[in-house]
């Protein structure tokens, strides 16, 4: 396989990590802290940590070989080098290069030495030459480096640049079309220039990460350029893998297995040692076995019990104003007969599968629908006030507590009035305003929620986020 093979193969084992820690890891912390570890079936799931290891770390990782490498090539002033026997040589040919690449991959993993991969072995035939395979989780794959310093280094001319850009001189002033210069701008290309002469370009590349960064809920201070200075494809690949994994981790994910059912794409046509060989491959066993339980919703008891008060007289009776809220959220499961997979109680937290969650909030926004209804029949109004109707789309709009008014937007406005007034409002907020999207009024124990389309969606950041988020000593 190639280079390009490489890194694609690298982004699926990133991506496979992030889907097992998904569904085997992400918040078994929350569940220990609580004390609710038991509710959640155990699971030996495998563990591929290590694979990444070979890519990932800093010294022996294969990415931070190469980047060693490509830096004795991307070194504009060789004068400060120190003396002595030095890892890789710029000065020979793209053959020896290779050779030189794959001898510090084969001795950063030799079995002789401390930090060898199981993961990784070099190649002992004969007949294959410059190559060494990496045990991937879909099988071992032999690369070929004979290509790989070429393409690590990627670098466009310098001439070809200096001509587009110009210097500003009458001799070279540069292209006169906008587009083409937007081409070879410093906001899309990665350049080092002279010591002496910043308008003297001596290396030039085109970044390989994307030019807008990975969608992400809570923006960073200060804009920083995408491009940054002149890099290897691998690093600028690895740190471009690392902020998608991270925007990832700041979201609830989805994932879609798709299975192929034969290698020919033949239609009507299934094979079977194939079929189970993908089943182990993404441990779809395990999987079933792990989501046997799985919490959709997760407030703190007092939250829980100012939002369900309603349906907590309704099933326990006699129950005082006194009674802790602990003791008012364990009533209600034992009157409910919900297992401990559908309603767990937590230290300070109650856990809820998504048919608990449902059968316990439909029957609150079923009164909440009748009360808005019939205020919204009874309660006369003037001509441009602000009525609150039943929105079949979105039902949450009556408040319990004070938990909900930061929860709450202006429904409507009246024609030809584009700001409103607590007097205008006559003191009745509540009546004139709808619930946000989500069902669940929450404070910040409030993870998640479903919205009326049933889209799960996420609150609040999660704590135990991926663990391989970076470069790991």
């Amino acid at each position: 396989s190639s280079y390009e093979q490489l890194c694609t193969n690298y982004a699926n084992e990133r991506l496979h990590h992030f889907l097992f820690h998904q569904v085997f890891e992400a918040g078994s912390s929350e569940y220990t802290a609580e004390g609710i570890a038991s509710a959640i079936p155990a699971v030996t799931f495998p563990d591929r940590s290590a694979c990444l290891d070979l890519f990932m770390k800093p010294k022996s990782g294969l990415f931070a070989i190469m980047d060693r490498q490509a830096a004795e090539y991307l070194q504009v002033d060789k004068r400060g080098r120190k003396k002595g026997q030095q890892e890789f040589n710029a000065n020979v040919s793209d053959r020896e290069a290779s050779n030189q690449l794959l001898k510090v991959f084969n001795r950063a993993h030799d079995a002789q030495s401390g930090d060898a991969s199981p993961f990784y072995s070099p190649s002992k035939s004969k007949n294959e030459i410059n190559t060494f395979n990496v045990s991937h989780f879909w099988g071992e794959v032999s690369y070929t480096v004979d290509d790989f310093v070429e393409k690590n280094l990627d670098q466009l001319s310098s001439d070809f640049v200096s001509v587009f850009r110009g210097d500003g001189s009458a001799e070279n002033p540069g292209t006169d079309n906008g587009f083409i210069a937007g081409l070879f701008s410093s906001k899309t290309l990665a350049t080092e220039a002279h010591p002496k002469d910043d308008r003297a370009v001596l290396q030039a590349q085109a970044p390989s990460v994307p030019m807008r960064a990975p969608s992400m809920m809570r923006p960073k201070t200060g804009t920083a350029s995408r491009v940054a200075k002149v890099a290897c494809v691998a690093t600028q690949f690895q740190r471009a893998l690392n902020e998608m994994i991270m925007s990832l981790d700041d979201t609830l994910p989805w994932f879609v297995l798709c299975i192929k059912p034969n290698e020919q794409a033949r239609p009507r046509s299934a094979d079977v040692r194939r079929i189970q060989a993908q089943v182990g491959w993404f441990a779809l066993d395990d999987v079933a076995k792990r989501k046997v339980a799985e919490f959709a919703a997760v407030l703190a008891t007092g939250d829980f019990c100012q939002r369900y008060q309603a349906v907590i007289d309704q099933y326990v009776a006699g129950t005082q104003a006194t009674s802790d809220n602990y003791t008012k959220c364990q009533a209600l499961k034992t009157a409910l007969q919900l297992a401990d997979a559908d309603m767990s109680l937590g230290k300070s937290k109650v856990f809820l599968s998504y048919a608990a969650w449902r059968r316990i909030d439909d029957q609150v926004r079923a009164i909440e629908r009748m009360e808005l209804g019939e205020k919204g029949r009874r309660t006369p109004h003037r001509e441009g006030e602000l009525v609150a109707y039943p929105d079949p789309m979105n039902a949450s709009a009556t408040s319990y507590g004070d938990q909900s008014e930061a929860h709450l937007m202006l429904n409507a406005q009246p024609p030809g009035n584009n700001s409103f007034s607590d007097a205008s409002l006559g003191g009745g907020g509540a009546q004139h305003v709808r619930a946000l999207k989500g069902r669940m009024f929450g404070g910040g124990d409030a993870r998640s929620y479903y919205s009326d389309d049933d889209g799960y969606q996420d609150m609040a950041g999660r704590e135990g986020g991926s663990e391989i988020m970076s470069e790991r000593g």
